[in-house]
């Protein structure tokens, strides 16, 4: 089975002269925030777009979830989740979708990344007694 990891592309290092390759081989210095035996699975996300979907990757306990535009304003819609947004394709669908997702991703602790979310824009969803919120990763910069 293969092994996942995310890190920055090239951190830290120049990107190479027009036609040669890249070397994919992280120096022994970059920090993994993810790394699992992998199994990729799309997940439905009905509403913003039609057949939109979001990707949960890793197995057990190390999951992550790439929702795409399932949240537009995240100052609203973690608070609000039954709030839509005009975009929505079908905004009963995409309501009931991010409903869906946000309790997920909280009951079952998914690291989650998409669109429109604060920095780092990788974080966790948490319930509250109304609603949700978002709590992004620490963020550091890579050891030097």
């Amino acid at each position: 089975m293969a092994n996942c990891g995310l890190r920055p592309h090239n951190a830290g290092r120049p990107h190479p002269p027009p036609g040669e390759p890249d070397d994919p081989t992280p120096p022994a210095t970059d920090r993994r925030i993810f790394s699992a035996p992998r199994t990729d699975r799309s997940v439905a996300a009905n509403g913003h777009t039609p057949g939109h979907s979001a990707y949960l990757i890793g197995s057990d306990d190390d999951k992550l979830l790439i929702w795409g535009d399932l949240v537009h304003n995240h100052a609203v819609q973690f608070a609000r989740p039954q709030v839509a947004i005009e975009f929505d394709n079908d905004r009963k669908a995409a309501v009931a979708t991010r409903q869906k997702i946000f309790a997920r991703a909280a009951k079952e602790r998914l690291l989650v990344g998409g669109m429109h979310l604060p920095f780092p824009g990788i974080g966790h969803v948490r319930k509250e007694a109304k609603g949700y919120s978002w709590v992004p990763i620490e963020f550091a910069p890579l050891a030097e």
